[in-house]
Protein backbone atom coordinates (compact mmCIF):
# COMPACT_ATOMS: atom_id res chain seq x y z
CA UNK A 1 0.00 0.00 0.00
CA UNK A 2 1.06 3.71 -0.01
CA UNK A 3 0.98 6.08 2.90
CA UNK A 4 -1.41 8.87 2.30
CA UNK A 5 -0.17 12.21 2.36
CA UNK A 6 3.44 10.71 1.56
CA UNK A 7 3.20 7.97 -0.60
CA UNK A 8 5.66 6.11 1.13
CA UNK A 9 5.33 2.51 0.46
CA UNK A 10 3.50 0.30 3.25
CA UNK A 11 3.77 -3.51 3.46
CA UNK A 12 0.67 -4.87 5.75
CA UNK A 13 0.30 -8.32 7.09
CA UNK A 14 -3.16 -9.54 7.80
CA UNK A 15 -2.76 -11.69 11.44
CA UNK A 16 -6.50 -12.14 12.62
CA UNK A 17 -9.93 -10.41 12.36
CA UNK A 18 -11.10 -8.69 15.00
CA UNK A 19 -14.39 -7.69 14.59
CA UNK A 20 -16.53 -5.95 11.47
CA UNK A 21 -13.93 -5.35 9.13
CA UNK A 22 -10.95 -4.64 11.48
CA UNK A 23 -7.65 -6.19 11.67
CA UNK A 24 -4.80 -6.89 14.15
CA UNK A 25 -1.49 -6.23 11.34
CA UNK A 26 1.66 -6.42 10.95
CA UNK A 27 3.09 -3.77 8.99
CA UNK A 28 6.56 -3.01 7.44
CA UNK A 29 8.17 -0.51 8.52
CA UNK A 30 5.95 -0.47 11.44
CA UNK A 31 7.60 3.14 12.47
CA UNK A 32 5.74 5.43 9.95
CA UNK A 33 2.03 4.22 10.48
CA UNK A 34 1.24 5.72 13.52
CA UNK A 35 -2.41 6.08 15.04
CA UNK A 36 -4.85 7.79 11.82
CA UNK A 37 -2.33 7.04 9.35
CA UNK A 38 -4.24 5.90 5.99
CA UNK A 39 -3.28 3.49 3.69
CA UNK A 40 -4.25 3.34 0.18
CA UNK A 41 -4.20 0.22 -1.62
CA UNK A 42 -5.21 -0.28 -5.59
CA UNK A 43 -5.81 3.03 -6.11
CA UNK A 44 -8.02 3.73 -3.38
CA UNK A 45 -10.17 0.00 -3.96
CA UNK A 46 -9.12 -0.53 -0.44
CA UNK A 47 -8.28 1.81 2.77
CA UNK A 48 -6.79 1.08 6.18
CA UNK A 49 -6.69 3.69 9.02
CA UNK A 50 -4.66 2.63 11.73
CA UNK A 51 -6.50 2.68 15.12
CA UNK A 52 -4.09 1.96 17.12
CA UNK A 53 -0.77 0.66 17.92
CA UNK A 54 0.05 -3.05 19.39
CA UNK A 55 3.47 -3.09 22.24
CA UNK A 56 4.56 -5.94 19.59
CA UNK A 57 4.33 -3.53 16.86
CA UNK A 58 1.74 -4.93 15.04
CA UNK A 59 -1.10 -2.19 14.33
CA UNK A 60 -4.82 -2.52 14.31
CA UNK A 61 -6.26 -1.28 11.10
CA UNK A 62 -9.79 -0.60 9.71
CA UNK A 63 -10.15 -1.29 6.20
CA UNK A 64 -12.70 0.72 3.89
CA UNK A 65 -13.89 -1.01 0.54
CA UNK A 66 -16.63 -1.63 -1.46
CA UNK A 67 -17.52 -4.74 -2.65
CA UNK A 68 -17.15 -8.11 -0.74
CA UNK A 69 -13.41 -7.62 1.28
CA UNK A 70 -12.12 -10.92 0.50
CA UNK A 71 -12.97 -10.66 -3.42
CA UNK A 72 -10.39 -7.02 -2.91
CA UNK A 73 -8.01 -8.94 -1.07
CA UNK A 74 -7.90 -11.43 -4.05
CA UNK A 75 -7.25 -8.84 -6.78
CA UNK A 76 -5.26 -6.46 -4.79
CA UNK A 77 -3.03 -9.10 -2.79
CA UNK A 78 -0.72 -11.63 -2.83
CA UNK A 79 0.27 -14.26 0.01
CA UNK A 80 3.81 -14.10 1.63
CA UNK A 81 6.42 -16.78 0.87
Amino acid sequence: GVKEGTGAKIEVLLLKQLENDEWETLVKPAKRVKTGTVIQFGDGKLSAVCISEADHGGRMLKMSYDGIFHEVLDELGEMPL
